[in-house]
């Protein structure tokens, strides 16, 4: 088995470390994606605890090139994609709710009354 090679994934037979099959195929950028997506979604939302999610994004970064599954700009450009990807959830769900507030004040929302 050779230590400093890339792990290498082939179609239908899983991660190859020189022989060693360690799993099916699958793909391996959308896992730090969501975790950065998600994680920066409990920043803006709750930003008490920023420094534990700031921690565990670094750790998730510095597992997945020290375990040899990403190059770093992979890291890098799937940290931008998830914190992106969070932010702009945040910002379609705040854009809703502050539609749904102003149709209230309004009076503009459908009555839930029933004519029967």
């Amino acid at each position: 088995m050779n230590v400093g090679v890339r792990p290498q994934f082939q179609t239908g037979r899983g991660l190859l470390i020189g022989d060693l099959v360690l799993w099916p195929t699958a793909s391996k950028g959308p896992g730090s994606v969501a975790v950065c997506a998600v994680l920066s979604v409990l920043w803006i939302c709750y930003p008490r605890f920023r420094v534990l999610y700031a921690l565990c994004m670094i750790a998730v970064a510095i597992a997945l090139v020290a375990a040899n599954f990403h190059f770093l700009g992979d890291v890098i450009a799937g940290a931008f994609l998830g914190i992106s990807t969070g932010w702009l959830t945040v910002a379609i769900w705040e854009a809703g709710a502050r539609q749904v507030s102003v149709t209230k004040l309004r009076g503009d929302a459908p009555n839930e009354k029933s004519n029967s």
